[in-house]
């Protein structure tokens, strides 16, 4: 014969537990988030340790990623783009303050390319959670509806239009069009170039993904940046 076990729940027991609930649902999600994580980074190792890829120090380098509040970077793995040295590991930001705070988790290419090239970045027209980028930020408008239908280029108002629209030629457009809801968000910035996932990578393709888009945008970068540099 089964035991029936009654809890009696009175007003003062849902008093305090009422109050309590966000804090618990909170750390529930703080508990999911980390659990993500380290799947993320054993993934992560798993496929650096097939490619041979080596485990080193975040390089320098800073972009309104790097400098986002509570940055925080994963292990690093050096990685090749093009002939320069890279990395690519995970990392994790927050955006706002208070109950307004949002933790934000991605994987990140990052190089140093030092091409001598404008300030710039290409983010996703309806993205959320972005940090903020350097204050006289403003959208170049390219000659591509379905470019501007999907993403805004922001700049410097220093910035030099001319070498960016050399940059962003036919064949980049619709290179940047054909990666769909995948195309990463890239920043550019006193030498250094981040590409980043809109969310976090957990996968071999996704890693060799990411890693082929760095590698394309570093070459469009560093052939550009030749030709602004000699002018």
């Amino acid at each position: 014969m089964g035991i029936v076990i009654t809890i009696l729940v009175t007003p003062y027991m849902l008093y305090y537990a009422i109050p309590l609930a966000p804090a618990l649902y909170g750390a529930y999600r703080g508990y999911l988030r980390m659990q993500g994580r380290e799947q993320a980074e054993s993934a992560l190792e798993s496929w650096a340790a097939l490619n041979g890829y080596q485990l080193v120090s975040q390089p320098d380098g800073s972009t309104p990623t790097l400098a986002a509040d509570n940055g925080r970077s994963g292990p690093c793995f050096e990685v090749l783009v093009g002939e320069q040295s890279a990395a690519l590991f995970g990392f994790s930001y927050t955006v706002g303050s208070g109950k307004e705070q949002v933790s934000v988790d991605t994987t990140i290419v990052q190089a140093l390319l030092a091409a001598g090239f404008p300030h710039f970045r290409v983010v996703p027209r309806n993205a959320r959670h972005l940090p903020s980028g350097p204050g006289d930020e403003h959208e170049v408008e390219l000659e591509s509806i379905e470019f501007q239908r999907d993403h805004k280029l922001l700049a410097g108002q220093s910035a030099d239009r001319a070498a960016l629209e050399r940059m962003f030629d036919p064949e980049t457009i619709v290179w940047w069009i054909n990666q769909g809801s995948l195309a990463p968000i890239v920043e550019y910035q006193t030498g250094t170039l981040v590409v980043r996932s809109t969310l976090p990578l957990s996968d071999a393709g996704e890693y060799d993904m990411l890693l082929g888009q760095a590698q394309t945008i570093a070459g469009r970068v560093l052939a550009e940046g030749l030709l602004h540099s000699a002018s």
